[in-house]
């Protein structure tokens, strides 16, 4: 694995919201601040840091769907994020929350 793969890998977390786990990629530094001055839809984090998830139905997707299993698709993803408010509250906060975290963490090493 190269080096930028290990960086990317070791920002990478996951999320529950309801019966679906998302795989997301923690905001960085520079991301965080450009998404408070931009002042960016959770919905759009959503779609810049989701890189996967199980769990999800047809039905998660589509009014009248199947109870069947999808795989992800980050194109299905981007355009059904936007209706999913349930979904895009949790993933969001958590994307920031570890980006939050990771600044406070680097803060407090600093300081000893």
């Amino acid at each position: 694995m190269s080096l930028p793969d290990k960086i990317r890998k070791s920002r990478e977390s996951s999320v529950i919201v309801g019966d679906v786990t998302f795989t997301i990629r923690r905001a960085t530094t520079e991301e965080m601040y450009t998404y408070y001055a931009k002042d960016l839809s959770f919905a759009e984090i959503c779609r810049r840091h989701v890189t996967g998830w199980s769990g999800v139905k047809e039905s998660d997707l589509l009014d009248g769907g199947k109870k069947e299993i999808v795989d992800f698709s980050k194109e299905v993803f981007d355009e059904v994020i936007g209706d999913r408010q349930d979904w895009w509250k949790e993933i969001s906060n958590k994307v920031l929350e570890d980006a939050q975290n990771r600044i406070t963490a680097k803060a407090e090493n600093e300081k000893n």
